[in-house]
């Protein structure tokens, strides 16, 4: 089921801000809702998510990175029985440490990996938006994966070692080599995330032996707590108006991902901190709301910021490729080959 218009839309946020969430308080975080996969997800996922991003009573901003993980498989129909072919990896980060005042949302670093060929490198390279595309041979993949779920804590490196008074700050911070390699707590995020990671369950990637991720949230459970409603990802985004564009470019939708996470947690989460009493009637807010509600607005402008502009880009990667009928007449200029007549 959809929304068709946004007149809808309009309502049922109207009636989340002035009622409140769908979300009801007598439910506890007292399970995991599991599937036959046996990967399990927290019952109460925004509630969970309000905990990590220190939005309670007392709550503190976990020191995590939220990294969303996005996979693109490769065309095979299912009578192949090929379901761990990967043609893309889309990740982007969100460090929870770069949240200050002035930036209360962080920022999101998003990367683009593309399996197999240049031709392919190049067509997807185009659809990117936050960034350069950049190769990896199928061999690679899975050491790709780990590697990027393995995040290294340079500040907890540095304290370390001041700690032990092996050297000083100057010192530490010239050296980036460690024989100890401590790495960053992750919250995994996804659309569709239990799909994900069959796939890497089935490439070998076991990701409950992964000691880093210490959270898992689908934004497709979320959404169903917050607007009452299944949705795809395209669908989701278009009902929080949330800028996209090229959708089902892995890259592109790992950012999109966090963007939606944090656009219904702004919707979910807002009216126990602002309701519309409290805006009409000037009520002095509790410090802990008073805290939150800048949070939860640096999360809307965040997620609502326009896509980077690529056309510029574009334009120069379409110049600097060689047309295929070209590469003949290049090869003869560059003397790489040559003619023999009889």
């Amino acid at each position: 089921m959809r929304l068709k218009n946004a007149s809808i839309l309009r309502q049922l946020m109207a009636h989340y801000l002035t009622e409140g969430s769908p979300i009801r308080e007598s439910q506890a975080i007292s399970g995991r809702v599991k599937s036959k996969s046996g990967i399990g997800f927290p019952e109460n996922r925004l509630r969970e998510l309000q905990s990590i991003l220190g939005l309670c009573e007392g709550g503190l901003l976990k020191d995590v990175v939220v990294v969303s993980f996005d996979l693109e498989p490769k065309g095979d129909s299912p009578q192949n029985k090929i379901y761990n072919e990967i043609a893309q990896i889309g990740v982007s980060m969100l460090d929870t440490r770069s949240f200050s005042p002035s930036t209360p949302a962080g920022r999101l670093v998003t990367r683009h990996f593309v399996v197999g060929g240049q031709k392919r490198l190049r067509h997807k390279s185009r659809e990117f938006h936050f960034g350069t595309s950049e190769h990896v041979d199928p061999d690679n993949v899975n050491d790709l994966i780990l590697k990027l779920l393995q995040i290294p804590d340079e500040l907890a490196r540095v304290r370390m070692k001041l700690a032990k008074g092996e050297v000083s700050v100057a010192d530490t911070l010239k050296s980036s080599s460690s024989k100890t390699t401590i790495c960053r707590d992750i919250v995994l995020v996804g659309h569709g995330l239990r799909s994900h990671l069959l796939v890497l369950r089935r490439r070998g990637i076991r990701f409950e032996e992964i000691n880093t991720i210490v959270a898992k949230l689908d934004t497709s459970y979320i959404a169903r707590e917050v607007l009452g409603m299944n949705f795809q990802l395209h669908g989701l985004l278009k009902t929080l108006n949330c800028p996209l564009e090229h959708i089902h470019n892995a890259g592109n939708d790992a950012n999109f991902t966090p963007r939606a996470l944090l656009l219904l947690a702004y919707y979910g989460l807002r009216p126990y901190f602002c309701s519309s009493s409290i805006l009409r009637d000037c009520i002095v807010l509790p410090a802990c709301s008073r805290g939150c509600i800048p949070m939860l607005e640096g999360f809307k402008a965040l997620t609502l910021e326009p896509l980077p502009d690529t056309t510029q880009r574009n334009e120069m990667l379409r110049k600097s490729e060689l047309q295929c009928e070209d590469w003949a007449l290049h090869a003869l200029d560059m003397g790489s080959i040559s003619f023999e007549y009889p």
